[in-house]
């Protein structure tokens, strides 16, 4: 399993077995009705092989699904933190999901994504120094016309005055790389790495921000939730932080639980995650609506590893979460007493 990657989806592949189909001889006799196939075994397990060996498999496969239904019952509560949400399971109820992301996250967010994505569609041709395509120069129009208007509505965006500042010098450094790459029809690599160096403080800057501010809405709602248990409940809490990606070092929200739940792990475990604070990993759906494959995971790897070299000179900060930093911080300036039941 690959955890070293910002944007991805976890790399693994399973292995799934078949049995030839075996042909019948000449003389055989008439071939019988054929069995009712074995029971599908549940998305991501492997089939049950046909034959004695295969039904005590199934008499496994059917003890172990019908003993995890129970525990799951039996356990409450536990939260699953799901992209913006948070999930209550309590007492068999499952809670309606609560957005705990503000806007401004997504705001500090999407500034940060412009220069990133210039980057994205500059690189290849920086790399063959061949000229724009009119597709291409189609796309760098595009950049300028949106980033023009982002511009124009950025006093809206709810950002603090240094905030703002920031993102104004964001915007315009690319739109001005973009309007050179318009003009020139090309783009100099060595033009194209002073771009993204001088643009990977400023987007770590609004990383910070967005994760401290990540963590003050999760907090809040967490201490609404905690006031509803007992004690007990309280201090058998569980939670479950789930992402299309593979987990990434250092990510907001096991670094929020752990401090919060403080739950001891061994010293191989992932940071922050243990038998309380768990990470689930999972192929999902990509923007196509179509399943995500192995593949898809190899190239954000690449694509995010070249790109973190060029911001920030570090191939493997992508591998960290981009807000770790600001969670870290704002975590610290969080009272110590919240973590324990009154």
């Amino acid at each position: 399993m690959n955890r070293y990657s910002i944007g991805g989806i976890v790399l693994f592949s399973m292995t799934l077995c078949c049995a030839a189909a075996a042909q019948t001889p000449s003389d055989s006799p008439p071939p019988q009705t054929p069995a009712a196939p074995p029971p599908a075994a549940p998305k991501g397990l492997q089939p049950i092989p046909k034959g004695p060996i295969g039904d005590i498999d199934q008499l496994f496969l059917d003890s172990y699904l019908s003993r995890r239904s129970a525990v799951i019952k039996l356990t409450s509560p536990f939260i699953v933190v799901s992209g913006s949400n948070l999930i209550l399971h309590h007492n068999d109820i499952v809670e309606p999901p609560v957005h705990v992301i503000p806007d401004l996250y997504h705001a500090l967010k999407d500034i940060a994504h412009v220069p990133f994505a210039i980057y994205l569609q500059l690189i290849p041709a920086a790399e063959t120094g061949a000229d724009l395509t009119d597709d291409q120069l189609k796309e760098m129009k595009l950049f300028q016309n949106k980033i023009d208007a982002a511009k124009d509505i950025l006093a809206t965006g709810g950002y603090t005055p240094k905030e703002l500042e920031r993102a104004k010098q964001i915007l315009d450094a690319s739109e001005s790389i973009v309007v050179n790459t318009l003009q020139a029809k090309k783009v100099e690599k060595s033009n194209l790495a002073a771009f993204a160096k001088a643009m990977g403080p400023l987007m770590l800057s609004n990383a910070w921000d967005a994760g401290c501010a990540q963590i003050k809405g999760t907090h809040a709602q967490v201490m609404v939730w905690k006031n509803q248990m007992s004690k007990e409940e309280w201090n058998r809490l569980i939670v479950v932080n789930v992402a299309r990606h593979q987990a990434r070092y250092r990510n907001a929200a096991t670094q929020y639980f752990h401090w919060l739940i403080g739950d001891k792990a061994p010293a191989w475990n992932y940071p922050g995650e243990s038998m309380r604070v768990i990470f689930a990993e999972t192929l999902g759906k990509g923007p196509d609506g179509k399943d995500e494959h192995a593949p898809d995971e190899m190239g954000t790897i690449l694509v995010d590893a070249d790109a973190s070299n060029a911001f920030f000179g570090k191939p493997w900060r992508l591998s960290e979460d981009i807000l770790s930093d600001g969670a870290t911080a704002c975590i610290k300036e969080l009272p110590t007493t919240d973590r324990i039941h009154p």
